[in-house]
C-alpha cells in the first residue's frame, strides 16, 4: 500500500467513529432478527439510489460533521448485520469525501 496516498484526516475523522460503533453495533447485533436488518439495509440503499438516480445534482450531504456520520453509520451497520462494504462505499464516494483512492480500504483496520 502507498502510505504517502492515504488522506489521514480522513482515515481518523471516518475510521476511529466506524471501529467505535461496530463494537456497539455487535453488542446489539442479538436483539434483531438478521432479517429484519437486511430489509432495513435494503430498503435504506434502494431508496437512497433512487434518490440519487433522479437527484443527481443536489448536492445534500455536505458538513465538516459528515466525515463521522458515514464512519458512525458504517461502523453501526458493520457491527449488527456483519457486513457494511456497502454503507463505507456510499459514505466514501457518493457524500464526496474521496474518490476512493488513498482511502486505507476498510475502516476497522
Amino acid at each position: 500500500m502507498y502510505y504517502k496516498n492515504i488522506h489521514w484526516p480522513l482515515v481518523l475523522k471516518f475510521g476511529i467513529p466506524a471501529m467505535a460503533f461496530s463494537a456497539i453495533g455487535a453488542v446489539y447485533s442479538d436483539f434483531f432478527s438478521p432479517r429484519i436488518y437486511s430489509f432495513v439495509l435494503g430498503l435504506f440503499l434502494v431508496s437512497t439510489s433512487v434518490y440519487f438516480i433522479f437527484y443527481s445534482q443536489n448536492k445534500i450531504f455536505s458538513g465538516q460533521w459528515l466525515p463521522y456520520f458515514g464512519g458512525a453509520l458504517s461502523g453501526l451497520l458493520t457491527g449488527l448485520l456483519g457486513s457494511g462494504g456497502a454503507i463505507r462505499s456510499l459514505a466514501l464516494t457518493v457524500f464526496s469525501f474521496i474518490n476512493g483512492a488513498g482511502f486505507a480500504g476498510h475502516s476497522n483496520f
